[in-house]
């Protein structure tokens, strides 16, 4: 499992929608980057999205070794339909724009030889084969760069992701900033389909996939459904020679009689053409169907049968809420520098009154603001609640790290007071007065690893952390 800071994993139970019964689990591993598109001569922000959805569903009649009489084959994975579909807080916002997805088509080659001689000597020749090959490479990047000039260091965060079915799979992001950091990350996949198919289609607005799994050998489960009793299906004589033979029941496919483990991968680009939302959140909608089959022999009289689409299991199931901003935040370099000066031209959401949310990223990505009661100029009057929320990731222990702030107060302004907490846990005040100067610098310690200090202390963790900031008037009466 890929840990990676861009990564939001959800470990959902198939949960059968009517029944309550659980038929399998869903790994579902979202991977998000910060994006900006170029193109056509303008400058859109967005994200890029991939995922990678591991369904797991047993068998539920376990396979028992060994010699023993066996007339009937019961409720085996058969047909394995999954959807997906995403959507933002604001769809009517947002261009959705898929870019791939694996796999497409995977097909199982089967061939048949069946012959027959009567005479004084009566024979009867089946051969049957199955197999199937698969070679699938998929490979898709993104870049955000911003340079700068006049002695000033250069800005960079690249996001690369690239799979091979055969081989491994790698994420991997890096920063400049006068040094540079890489990550990397790679595992590899190994996922047998033998004697299944796999075929995906797409809707048309591009957000949605449909993933319709199927048992090919010995009865394709796509091609022969037709029931015109009940659930009982109508299979060709050549179908039903695979599943009985001399009086012998013979087994469904090895996947259908042990279970199933399959994983499909898809990648999205979200755009803001109109600016981004004060919560650029993303929830991704999935439905499972799962049909299960049976067949059997009794008194040498063939028969299988397959669920209807009302009897088939159903998990239907969304995970929301998933914030696009903070996840694609890249952790702070080996420079351990991340700053954010305020310009109108780098808000993300700029507020025009004291009411309005704002949101403000560095230039190389590596820490987001956001804040009320301030205008465009980052000036407050206290007339509504004033706070700021700075949002960070830190890839390790042993770093110092500070958080700085530069503010300045008017001469003949009030006094007044900044309250600030790291991650939920540790909390001081700064008190600022306007008769001390007009420009000022703050400075918070956030961790001091010299242990002979007085001061040693840490109050970061590794990865995900939160400074919240709350400014207010040190006498709330002036």
């Amino acid at each position: 499992m890929n840990h990676n800071s861009h990564n939001y994993t959800k470990i959902i139970d198939l949960k059968d929608n009517l029944t309550d019964v659980v038929f399998g689990k869903s790994i579902n591993e979202y991977t998000i980057f910060r994006y900006t598109d170029i193109a056509n001569l303008k400058k859109v922000q967005g994200y890029f999205i991939s995922l990678r959805q591991r369904i797991i569903i047993p068998n539920t009649t376990a396979y028992t070794p060994g010699s023993s009489a066996l007339s009937k084959y019961d409720n085996y994975p058969i047909l394995i339909e999954n959807k997906v579909n995403l959507k933002t807080d604001a769809a009517s916002k947002t261009v959705i724009t898929l870019q791939n997805f694996f796999p497409k088509t995977l097909n199982t080659s089967i061939s048949t030889n069946s012959s027959s001689q009567t005479g004084k000597e009566t024979s009867t020749q089946t051969q049957n084969s199955s197999g199937s090959s698969t070679t699938n490479v998929n490979t898709f990047g993104v870049q955000v760069s911003v340079g700068y000039m006049l002695g000033m260091p250069l800005a960079q965060v690249s996001a690369s992701y690239g799979h091979s079915w055969i081989k491994e799979t790698s994420h991997s992001t890096s920063q400049l900033q006068g040094q540079s950091q890489q990550q990397h990350h790679s595992h590899s996949d190994v996922m047998s389909v033998k004697n299944w198919s796999s075929y995906a289609s797409q809707t048309l607005d591009q957000t949605g996939l449909n993933w319709t799994w199927s048992q090919s050998y010995p009865w394709d489960a796509i091609l022969f459904r037709t029931s015109e009793q009940g659930d009982q299906v109508e299979l060709p004589e050549y179908v039903k020679s695979r599943m009985v033979s001399d009086n012998v029941l013979l087994p469904p496919s090895e996947l259908s009689l042990f279970g199933l483990d399959f994983t499909q991968t898809a990648s999205w680009i979200v755009l803001y053409p109109e600016g981004e939302l004060a919560t650029d959140t993303l929830s991704i909608q999935h439905a499972i169907n799962h049909f299960t089959a049976s067949h059997d022999l009794n008194n040498k009289t063939f028969s299988a049968t397959m669920q209807s689409p009302k009897e088939a299991k159903k998990a239907v199931f969304e995970v929301d809420d998933i914030d696009l901003s903070l996840y694609s935040l890249a952790p702070i370099g080996l420079s351990g520098f991340a700053e954010v000066g305020f310009l109108v031209d780098d808000f993300l959401i700029s507020p025009t009154t004291y009411k309005d949310k704002f949101k403000i990223m560095s230039n190389i990505n590596n820490l987001v603001v956001t804040g009320t009661g301030f205008d465009e100029n980052i000036t407050t009057n206290f007339s509504v609640p004033t706070s700021m929320q700075v949002n960070f990731k830190i890839n390790d222990y042993s770093r110092p790290y500070i958080l700085e702030l530069a503010h300045s107060l008017s001469k003949d302004g009030s006094d007044c007071k900044i309250e600030w907490t790291v991650n939920e846990k540790y909390k001081g005040t700064i008190v600022l007065r306007s008769d001390d100067m007009e420009e000022n610098q703050t400075i918070v310690s956030l961790r001091n690893v010299d242990i002979e200090s007085v001061n040693f202390h840490d109050y970061l963790t590794l990865g995900f952390n939160t400074i919240k900031l709350t400014m207010s008037l040190l006498d709330p009466s002036k």
